[in-house]
């Protein structure tokens, strides 16, 4: 069973397997992959890429990120909530309209 290591976990996981062509990935590695780029990059959001998408548009997931302090040895721990809906990214925002 896999562990709870973001809130909202679950819509998440649900979000993500409406939108991936790769219906047979592993719950334990798309929450690895989440969180290692989460970790990595200091981005609040993950993005599946055009090619790893039923429909061959990016998706974005948003997270929030909250620090944690344990009162009881000070250790500091990064908390991850799943904050909404996955959003498809449009890949032309550099161009410029055609008047």
């Amino acid at each position: 069973m896999l562990e709870k290591v973001i809130r909202q976990q679950d819509a998440f996981i649900q979000d993500y397997r409406n939108v991936s062509n790769q219906p047979n990935e592993s719950d334990e590695k798309i929450m690895e992959r989440v969180l290692h780029h989460l970790n990595q990059t200091g981005q609040n959001t993950f993005t599946l890429s055009a090619a790893e998408t039923n429909n061959g548009t990016p998706v974005e997931f948003p997270f929030e990120r909250q620090l944690r302090t344990r009162e009881y040895d000070g250790a500091v721990e990064t908390e991850y909530t799943y904050t909404g809906k996955p959003f498809e990214t449009d890949e032309h925002l550099d161009e410029q309209p055609e008047w």
